[in-house]
């Protein structure tokens, strides 16, 4: 395994007890022998050159644009961001020394995001000045 930048970059991640069972599911069909979850075919680890030739092949057989394993990780980042993810888990996740380089990276320059930032301010703004009586009315005319 490669060092990572910084101590956060050492991380355990739970993996669900369905993908476990279905990853030992696919070791069994193509009989895999080894102590890794996922492994190669002859039971070694898999290393990030096994990983990009895996990108590589899938790429190729279903016609994909070219993506290197850093616009995957940083798909993953944005995908996390939309699906409602704050900064401080999708940092832990990525494994970032702190919630603001993910903040820098994820969150800062989305516009879409920004936008219904600024949106939900505005709700806020109108259901709050609707709920309370305008002191600025005119009282009624009387006749």
């Amino acid at each position: 395994m490669k060092d990572t930048k910084s101590e956060s970059g050492l991380r355990a991640l739970k993996i669900r007890d369905d993908v476990i069972k279905e990853l030992h599911y696919a070791k069994e069909k193509l009989k895999i022998e080894s102590e890794y979850i996922c492994a190669n075919l002859d039971g070694s680890p898999i290393t990030i050159p096994s990983i990009l030739s895996m990108l590589r092949r899938a790429r190729e057989k279903y016609k994909l644009e070219y993506i290197t394993s850093y616009g995957l990780r940083h798909t993953f980042g944005n995908i996390q961001k939309h699906n409602g993810s704050d900064s401080y888990t999708v940092s832990k996740l990525m494994g970032h020394s702190s919630p603001r380089i993910t903040e820098e990276h994820y969150y800062s320059e989305d516009e879409e995001m920004n936008d219904a930032a600024m949106d939900k301010i505005f709700d806020s703004l109108l259901k709050t000045a609707n709920e309370k009586p305008n002191n600025n009315e005119l009282p009624a005319k009387s006749d």
